[in-house]
């Protein structure tokens, strides 16, 4: 499945529904919906985010994004 520009890293949301993954230079968050049958990704779309996202984490329903600059 395609991402943005310079993947860097993943993140699954704790129910496992959900994978998140951090483009550094496209500056934003491409998201997908995981098939908890077969594992297939269904892409949701990209969100904007600050300079060069680099690690997320997902706590209490939310997704934080550490952002280079």
């Amino acid at each position: 499945v395609p991402t943005g520009d310079t993947a860097h890293s993943a993140v699954l949301d704790p129910t496992g529904n959900f994978l998140y993954v951090a483009n550094i230079n496209s500056h934003n968050i491409t998201r997908y919906r995981i098939d908890r049958t077969s594992g297939a990704l269904t892409p949701l779309g990209a969100t904007a985010t600050g300079n060069q996202p680099h690690f997320m984490v997902v706590r209490g329903g939310f997704l934080y994004v550490v952002n280079f600059e």
